[in-house]
């Protein structure tokens, strides 16, 4: 059961309960009911009273007295008795056809809830439930309990209703929370999981200054971390709070400062760290590689430096045996021994075909990982995205979040050897964690082969570089060092013979190691008078004999245990016992035996957890041996006993690459096609086609197939015409057909074929049977694309206009509404917003409350909301993104009005409830699309940019990181996605301002003075940023472009409201007037703009300062901070602090 109020799931005895539940209603946070799916429209704030006091007394009779005494206390009204009976009614007609869920009697009033119904008693039940679990010993059950628990808040109890009843609710149930909270953080404590705490807990001490169990749980976290200072001035601060109050410290906290006093805190690791040693593929060196001591310098520095927090990116590069990976090891897998994680993996060219695979074996990412989150992780990265057509970086994006956790807990080691093999994937994984250095505890190695004509590693090698990342050629060793590698293997001095082989090896050591124990085994080599040389001709003939010397060696072992290493070598470089048992049709047993031959011949060594080939050169024989007709049968046995042994699919379909498609093959593509394209996107999707090409599939299985083919080339920007094509003469059905013409037009249009997207989508909107839905998205689309990038307002107003104009003649409803859509574009562009409201107001008359056009109500809507927030109606706004979500409701609508709603609260200062929204998106899910209306481009933007924003501003530096990873760089957004970007472009210029690249930050909002680019985005809203960073960074011209742009944009505003405030507010920042920032910051406060208010009130207190005027300084900053407080925003509340204390500290005279 997935709670509304949670997007949690409950798997005990409640949830069952609940799951017949008709009615369930929130009051941990915001007070919201639902009937079934559908939220509830629930009235006034009185009404709603009533509702939260039926609620709280769920099937009892309350009576009229106790409601009258919970909504106006002693003071009622003589008309409460009838304003409560208008209530009442209020309330069963918003329960429509469940109207009999509020039952009235001679005696009172009773509302029927199932249990687990109303989150407030489930989060009593499940805390009492924790305090059981912690008294019995159970503290990680507690812990968990508590967690879901705690899940259910989403703000303040009753937020935004006051009355007798809710206040001494909300009393209450805020104070079981504190005690959940307290009771959660003791439980982690004794689990170890103090660093983790520290964060929490003083949020906690500065929520709750006189709660000496805060400043107890604090105190107990810096101890137990080795943090003794701090912990001492915990007390100390708690002591001053209490002195203030008349007040001293309590016995328990008085006994803790004196444990601390006594000494460190015995240290407990908080977390297990992560151990994926190196591969040993041979025995480990014993030192420092011949020839390499300064890069092994070099490397063990970067070490000492990620386990003192300093992150640093590493690129090992040079030819094959070069030296690589015995520098690795030499110089990092003694960090197997320190205290950091450490994730060690060799890329091949199998599983370089295979999405991020490589990294997933580094971080154990495995679904038969001992680590419960890594397994986990690991089956939902294998879960195929319920269609999930259009995402192309979640994995990438899950697994950067999973590493940030890793760094949060201890330094993190990640390693990649081989990464010429690596996949784009974790190309692209790899570009984002080199990035993450600057601010994460990540030592970052990859050794490769030069790039060469391998393009794809040009970009990760030059982000290296710009990151300030280390690049280590190994250039060929010297002929001196290579003749000491050769003594080393034979034991003696190098004779002439031997020295020749120096520059045979042409300094690289593995050639001459391979030659020289050749030559020893074979007693080719003699040492006299401790000199070791070679005959005439040694050399020549061990060259040869290395070829031979595996046929022979092969030869000589039992028949068993050839075809068992046949069998490996169908796997790859690398297998499991596993998979090798699969394959070979031998038990677990018997494969023993016969590996254990092949490990004494030195052919199989062990490679971490699974087994590997000692040099490719072995694999390449035994592979070889096998007759080309034999391999591909052998191939295709393989596949089946993979699967039949539930192997990963890209482990079974590398084994079908030429294989012939036999029944078993269709139908085992056929019945795993979704997790084919979402793991192995290019492998799977030829395949799927050579399925097709078969003629063996049919029906509705062939449209399935045909489909997911379809929306794969357009994920992966391929040919999108022939996949259409195939789908529209198959005789698939409308819903289907309908779909695959809105993806051709969507790829026409990406292309540029403006008169080609709308002849498909003219044609889809007349085909017979299209699904009402379809209907409206084509139409929709035709639009868009008709409306082009509005390049000539004047003539996209006149298109609009006469499309209306036919439109209506026709009595075509729908093609009018967006016509006037068209036109609320257009409006907005040109900053008449009262004209853009009544455009989308008649729009939304036109499309009126019917099903069929629902999709096209929600985008209205939400259009409708952008208008009302730049005409300062925020109340209005926020109503119609309600409406929007009870349509959606009522209609089971793919969910889109949460990042609209969440751009609503960050401006309001309501930014838990903002995150509370994007906590909710599933970026994997169609509703990103907006109804298939736009690209998902603009919707992932938007999500991620709020996010990190709000994650910087609140100075949890991590999140941040995670969500500006995820979205694409701001500066070459485009198109709709460009509009969208301005939240993640300022995100950007603060995580820059942070890293101390003021003047890269005022490059990026600089971009924001090119309006052209993007005419719908609001720059206004941002060039107050621009100008306030431009002057710190002494970039006066920069500062006065940005005033000229804004008093532009200010100009266009045709009723005055955000724009021209931005212009005031630059005006006086360049002017240093603390007067007119007070002007601008009341014209904010009246509107009800929290953050721009605190924004102003900080430049106020600035101005003051700089003009000498300390007292108006700090009063006019105490305002300032405490919005920030309210806000939560910690990085603005210190940043403001030493902003005002640099300005204080410039005397300058008052003028």
């Amino acid at each position: 059961m997935r709670w509304p109020w949670t997007g949690h799931h409950r798997s005990e005895g409640t949830v069952a309960e609940a799951r017949t539940c008709s009615l369930r209603v929130k009051v941990l946070g915001p007070l919201r009911a639902w009937l079934g799916e559908r939220e509830l429209a629930l009235g006034s704030n009185r009404q709603q009273t009533v509702l939260a006091v039926l609620a709280a007394h769920p099937n009892r009779l309350v009576s009229q007295r106790a409601l009258i005494t919970g909504v106006w206390g002693g003071e009622a009204p003589a008309s409460a008795s009838g304003n409560l009976h208008t209530y009442l009614s209020g309330l069963r007609r918003a329960f429509g056809p469940a109207r009999d869920l509020l039952v009235s009697g001679s005696a009172g009033y009773s509302l029927r809830l199932d249990q687990g119904a109303l989150d407030s008693a489930l989060f009593d039940q499940l805390r009492l439930e924790a305090e059981q679990r912690y008294a019995a010993g159970d503290r990680r059950g507690a812990v968990t309990l508590l967690d879901e628990g705690l899940a259910l808040w989403s703000g303040e109890v009753y937020a935004g209703l006051r009355s007798p009843f809710t206040d001494r609710t909300r009393r209450r149930l805020e104070a079981l929370r504190l005690d959940a909270v307290r009771l959660r953080a003791r439980a982690r404590l004794e689990l170890g999981e103090h660093a983790e705490l520290v964060a929490e807990l003083t949020d906690l001490v500065r929520q709750h200054p006189l709660d000496e169990s805060a400043h107890e749980l604090l105190m107990l976290a810096l101890h137990r971390g080795g943090r003794r200072a701090e912990a001492l001035e915990v007390f100390h601060a708690a002591r001053r709070l209490l002195a203030g109050e008349g007040a001293k410290p309590g016995r328990t906290l008085t006994d803790l400062h004196h444990l601390v006093l006594a000494g460190p805190a015995e240290r407990r690791q908080s977390h297990p760290l992560l151990r994926v040693p190196p591969p040993r593929a041979s025995p480990p060196p014993t030192g420092v590689p011949l020839g390499r001591a300064s890069e092994v310098a070099v490397l063990t520095g970067a070490l000492e430096g990620v386990l003192s927090g300093q992150g640093r990116a590493v690129w090992v590069e040079g030819e094959a045996g070069i030296g690589k990976t015995a520098l690795l090891t030499a110089a990092l897998a003694g960090a197997e021994a320190r205290s950091c994680h450490l994730a060690w993996a060799v890329a091949d060219e199998m599983n370089g075909r295979f999405p991020l695979q490589v990294v997933l074996d580094a971080l154990d990412v495995t679904s038969t990982s001992a680590d419960r989150e890594r397994a986990a992780l690991a089956a939902r990265l294998r879960e195929p995205a319920a269609r999930n057509e259009w995402n192309r970086t979640a994995p990438v994006n899950r697994l950067l979040a999973h590493v940030a956790g890793l760094c949060a807990t201890a330094p993190l080691v990640l390693v990649v050897d081989d990464f010429q093999w690596a996949d784009d994937a974790t190309l692209l994984f790899w570009d984002r964690l080199i990035a993450a250095t600057d601010t994460l505890p990540l030592l970052l190695v990859c050794a490769t082969r030069p790039p060469g004509g391998r393009d794809r590693l040009v970009t990760p090698r030059r982000g290296v570089v710009d990151a300030d990342g280390l690049l280590l050629p190994l250039a060929p060793l010297p002929a001196v060092e290579v003749e000491r590698v050769v003594g080393a293997v034979v034991g003696a001095s190098r004779g002439p013979g031997l020295r020749s082989l120096a520059s045979v090896a042409a300094g690289n050591p593995a050639y001459a190691v391979e030659i020289a124990e050749l030559m020893a085994r074979d007693g080719r080599v003699r040492v006299v008078n401790g000199s070791a040389d070679v005959d005439d001709g040694a050399l020549a003939d061990s060259l040869g004999a290395m070829r031979g010397g595996v046929h022979d060696v092969v030869a000589d072992l039992a028949e068993d245990t050839r075809e068992v290493l046949r069998s490996a070598a169908l796997l790859g470089m690398r297998f499991d016992v596993a998979g090798l048992a699969a394959v070979s049709g031998r038990s677990p047993v018997r494969l023993l035996r016969a590996l254990d031959e092949a490990a004494v011949a030195q052919l199989v060594v062990e490679s971490g957890d699974d087994l590997a080939f000692r040099h490719p050169y072995v694999r390449w024989v035994l592979y070889g041996q096998v007759p080309q007709p034999m391999k591909v049968a052998l191939h295709r046995q393989a596949a089946e006993a993979l699967a039949s042994a539930n192997a990963p699919v890209e482990r079974v379909v590398e084994q079908l690459e030429n294989s012939a498609l036999d029944a078993w093959v269709v139908r085992w593509a056929a019945g795993h096609h979704e997790q084919l394209v979402e793991r192995v996107p290019h492998q799977g999707s030829v395949l799927l086609r050579r399925v097709l090409d078969t003629g063996l599939v049919e029906g509705a299985e062939r449209t399935a197939l045909v489909m997911v083919l379809l929306r794969t080339a357009f994920r992966l920007g391929l040919d999108v015409e022939a996949p259409a094509a195939e789908a529209l003469s198959g005789g698939i059905g409308p819903e289907d057909a309908a779909e695959a013409r809105h993806v051709l037009a969507r790829d026409r249009h990406r292309r540029g074929d403006v008169p080609g997207a709308v002849a498909v989508l003219e044609d889809a909107v007349r085909a017979p049977g299209t699904p009402d839905v379809w209907r409206t998205r084509h139409e929709a689309l035709i639009a868009d694309v008709r409306r082009g990038a509005l390049a000539d307002l004047d003539e996209a107003d006149v298109v609009s206009e006469r499309a209306h104009a036919r439109a209506v003649a026709a009595g075509e409803i729908r093609a009018a509404a967006y016509a006037l859509r068209n036109r609320w574009f257009v409006a907005s562009v040109r900053r008449d917003h009262e004209r853009a409201l009544r455009h989308v107001d008649d729009a939304l008359a036109l499309v009126g409350h019917d099903r069929g056009t629902a999709e096209a109500r929600c985008d209205l809507l939400d259009h409708r909301a952008f208008t009302l927030q730049n005409l300062d109606r925020l109340a209005e706004a926020e109503g119609a993104l309600a409406e929007a979500r009870q349509v959606i409701g009522r209609y089971g609508l793919p969910s889109g009005v949460e990042v609209p709603l969440a751009v609503q609260r960050y401006w309001t200062g309501a930014w838990d409830g903002a995150l509370v929204e994007l906590g909710g998106v599933n970026c994997d899910a169609p509703g990103l699309t907006f109804y298939g209306i736009r690209e998902d481009g603009p919707g992932t933007v938007l999500l991620h940019g709020v996010s990190a924003l709000i994650a910087l501003r609140r100075d949890q530096w991590a999140n941040a990181l995670v969500h500006l990873d995820a979205a694409p760089a701001p500066v070459g957004l485009v198109g709709a996605e460009r509009e969208s970007g301005d939240f993640l472009l300022f995100a950007t210029a603060l995580a820059a301002r942070r890293r101390g690249r003021l003047d890269e930050a005022v490059r990026l909002l600089s971009s924001l003075l090119r309006p052209e680019e993007a005419p719908m985005l609001l720059r206004h809203q941002w060039l107050p940023h621009l100008v306030r960073l431009a002057l710190e960074a002494g970039r006066r011209p920069v500062a006065r472009q940005a005033v000229e742009a804004c008093e532009d944009e200010a100009a266009r505003e045709v009723v005055p409201a955000r724009a021209v405030r931005a212009a005031a507010h630059c005006r006086a920042l360049v002017a240093g007037d603390p007067r007119a920032l007070l002007e601008v910051a009341a014209q904010h406060r009246s509107v009800g703009r929290v953050v721009e208010l605190a924004e102003a009130l900080e430049d106020a207190a600035v101005a003051h300062a700089v003009l000498g005027d300390h007292r108006a300084a700090e009063e006019v900053y105490a305002e300032a901070a405490a919005g920030y407080r309210r806000l939560d925003a910690r990085w603005d509340l210190a940043r403001s602090r030493q902003r005002l204390d640099q300005a204080i500290a410039v005397d300058r005279p008052t003028r």
